[in-house]
């Protein structure tokens, strides 16, 4: 079945992206990431991504059940934007979809900084993933009610991922003027991922 991953996005200075793991309607698994767009002025340019996920040994694979039994510790990886996008959209063949989110470029500063910190502890102090308790999406919601307590409520949908984007419309987050199936038609961005694969302006097309 076709995997479908939704992505949390502010078109300033600062981004936030949530990626989504569904396949068709079991949903299995979150995988969410921050996005950072450097400033004009600044020497790096290049948009980066912080993401939350399992520390995997060579040849082994995720399993939930595994996650629930302490074998699997968390981390978070920095990586380059063009490249997890496209992994997703243009090798794996996923569904991809931007989402411009409702906050402010200091909330989007704070959040980052919150990850980068969380990162540099995991390094010294080393944690198990849990399938229930620190996933990727617990770790996003942690980081997010840290900089703005209650803004994202107790929800099964934390639990079950597949449904976050409905959970982020539903607490305005983003858009709510539109149905969930309006907004994922409107960003769904795989088609100018292919288009624009090689583009030296990759980012800024699929925004587009």
């Amino acid at each position: 079945m076709r995997h479908r991953i939704f992505i949390l996005l502010k078109y300033l200075a600062w981004v936030v992206l949530l990626l989504v793991l569904a396949y068709g309607a079991l949903i299995l698994f979150v995988h969410p990431s921050l996005n950072r767009d450097w400033s004009p002025d600044e020497v790096v340019l290049a948009r980066s991504m912080i993401s939350a996920e399992i520390r995997k040994e060579k040849g082994e694979s995720f399993s939930a059940i595994k996650g629930l039994l302490r074998q699997y510790e968390i981390i978070y990886v920095i990586a380059d934007e063009h490249d997890v996008i496209k992994l997703r959209s243009n090798y794996r063949k996923d569904d991809v979809f931007l989402y411009p989110v409702k906050t402010t470029k200091e909330n989007m500063q704070k959040l980052f900084i919150s990850m980068l910190t969380r990162a540099n502890k995991l390094a010294t102090e080393p944690e198990f993933y849990n399938t229930l308790t620190n996933t990727c999406t617990t770790n996003i919601v942690a980081h997010v009610n840290e900089i703005a307590p209650g803004r994202i409520p107790f929800s099964y949908k934390v639990l079950m991922p597949g449904y976050s984007d409905e959970l982020a419309r539903q607490v305005g987050l983003i858009d709510n003027t539109l149905s969930i199936e309006e907004l994922r038609a409107k960003y769904r961005i795989n088609d100018k991922a292919l288009k624009y694969a090689d583009d030296p302006l990759f980012s800024e097309r699929i925004r587009e």
